[in-house]
């Protein structure tokens, strides 16, 4: 093993700023990784720009659109969310 368990932990820090959100994960075994993302909720969803990226960098800008509502579950997985799965979720007043 590269890692054992006990120093291969995901370490999440958050921020919430709304409209703007910013998480970064890290684990402290590879002190030069870390996964930062940054989004923002917007009322409008055709915004060219949102992050006011340089022409540079949105030329290797990828957009990957979540439906968290839509999207399918792995069902093969460990992951099994039962009331809390987003798309059976059914609000009741």
């Amino acid at each position: 093993a590269i890692v054992t368990s006990k120093t291969a932990i995901l370490k999440e820090e958050s921020w919430n700023c709304y409209p703007y959100c910013k998480t970064v994960l890290t684990v402290d075994a590879f002190k030069k990784f870390s996964v930062s993302i940054e989004t923002h909720h917007l009322s409008q969803l055709d915004v060219p720009n949102a992050h006011k990226l340089s022409t540079k960098q949105l030329k290797v800008r990828k957009v990957h659109d979540v439906d968290i509502a839509a999207d399918k579950l792995d069902r093969d997985s460990t992951c099994n969310l039962g009331d809390e799965d987003p798309s059976r979720f059914r609000s009741r007043k």
